[in-house]
């Protein structure tokens, strides 16, 4: 969901109890888009979009994400490993 702020993205599992979403499904969501050619997003908020370079405030907003829940995306299989 693209936040009030409309500069990044955040990712809840639910949004009247702002429980964040887990790392593997953050995941998931982004590799079910990062092959589509996207600049914008909109959100099913009213008043929450982001009108330019979407795709890179997504990549963005996945690793601030992640971190903030304590992962990191990695290359390889594993695609997400704890931060020590």
């Amino acid at each position: 969901m693209v936040q009030p702020t409309q500069s990044k993205f955040t990712f809840i599992w639910s949004a009247p109890n702002m429980i964040p979403l887990g790392p593997h499904d953050v995941i998931k969501i982004l590799e079910a888009v990062e092959d589509l050619p996207f600049h914008q997003a909109t959100s099913t908020w009213p008043g929450r979009f982001i009108r330019e370079n979407a795709k890179e405030v997504l990549v963005d907003s996945v690793a601030s994400h992640l971190g903030r829940i304590g992962w990191k995306r990695v290359a390889g299989p594993e695609k997400i490993v704890p931060i020590i």
